[in-house]
């Protein structure tokens, strides 16, 4: 699996991101989007 390092900023953007996915979606979406991202993250960096 690639590594890549995210910023602070941007790992502070994401958890943002996933605790609003959990309150507008519940979170079996927002885990699905997480994973979803975090799989384009891998594919970017690779």
């Amino acid at each position: 699996m690639p590594r890549f390092h995210l910023t602070r900023a941007a790992a502070d953007d994401l958890t943002a991101i996933f605790l609003e996915g959990i309150e507008q979606f519940g979170l079996p979406q927002a885990d699905a989007y997480h994973e979803g991202l975090s799989a384009i993250f891998a594919f970017l960096a690779d």
